[in-house]
């Protein structure tokens, strides 16, 4: 458990917190029962409630990074008047760069008191959401690099970075869809409560859909970039059937050549004759160099 506290305002932060915890923080800081109990178990979707002046909001973000225990990452707020309580279940790195951010804060602003929780709960959110923006711009730095490694000739290697990225978005794009219900709900909610944090609500909302818009929009270029990428192996991979083809094409007489030659028979012409070897063999490179040249000109070659 992380506590700071800004003047009479407090955010607690609890990973992996058992039940015991809970009912702890859960007297201290009046929260409703039902609302605590909303903390003891994984939410399956992102859920908003509100008992009596306490909110609860559940989001989920995805894990991209590093290893972690599950592909998506629950993280709980339970907000009042003067107390944010965030819990989570897993090591989330975004979360953990915002404590550090808020240790050096108080050590740089230690007077700066908020008038409640709400500015501090939209200051995670933000830097939550911030820290999702930095993984869509990497995706997107990253579509210009494979859009480059594609058109020197390297398109069959980009195929599985291209799935990798592709991978990586849709994770982010679904977990900000389930995130859209809970948090039209709270602004929702809010809006008719607490007209004058306007400013907070609309920030939360407006990071939400600009997130996911960069998302969508990162998709929708990793799509192109994939039917580039396939057009291109397509068309190369139909240059090697067309000189295999040709190549068939080329070798079928002189085989057939070798075959004829070849047969037991006692009238076969040529064979007998003096250099009969050398003649079928340079009968056989001339062929072979005009239909060569032959398919050059055509440029099937």
């Amino acid at each position: 458990m992380n506590t700071f506290t800004f003047g009479n305002v407090s955010w607690i932060d609890l990973e992996s917190p058992d039940r015991s915890e809970l009912r702890d923080i859960a007297f201290k800081h009046d929260i409703h029962p039902d609302i605590a109990e909303e903390l003891a178990s994984p939410a399956s979707l992102p859920t908003y409630r509100r008992r009596d002046d306490t909110i609860f909001l559940s989001l989920f973000f995805p894990a991209l990074k590093h290893t972690h225990s599950d592909d998506v990452q629950e993280v709980d707020f339970i907000l009042s008047d003067n107390v944010l309580i965030t819990a989570h279940y897993d090591s989330i790195d975004a979360l953990h760069k915002i404590k550090k951010e808020f240790e050096v804060e108080q050590m740089i602003r230690p007077d700066v008191e908020p008038m409640d929780a709400f500015p501090i709960f939209n200051d995670v959110i933000r830097k939550l959401y911030k820290s999702l923006r930095h993984e869509i711009e990497y995706v997107l730095s990253d579509i210009h690099r494979i859009e480059r490694e594609i058109f020197a000739g390297k398109e069959r290697l980009m195929v599985e970075e291209i799935s990798e990225r592709s991978t990586a978005l849709l994770s982010i794009i679904r977990t900000l869809s389930l995130n859209y219900s809970a948090i039209e709900a709270f602004v929702s909610d809010m809006e008719n409560k607490r007209v004058e944090i306007d400013s907070f609500i609309t920030s939360i909302q407006d990071t939400h859909q600009r997130t996911l818009r960069l998302a969508r929009d990162t998709m929708d270029a990793l799509k192109e970039l994939r039917e580039t990428n396939a057009l291109l192996v397509t068309v190369h991979q139909n240059d090697i059937l067309k000189n295999l083809a040709a190549i068939s094409f080329i070798c079928f007489p002189l085989a057939l050549i070798a075959s004829i030659f070849g047969m037991n028979t006692q009238h076969t012409p040529i064979i007998g004759n003096t250099h009969d070897f050398w003649l079928i063999i340079i009968t056989m490179l001339i062929l072979t160099g005009s239909f060569f040249l032959y398919f050059h000109h055509k440029k099937w070659l």
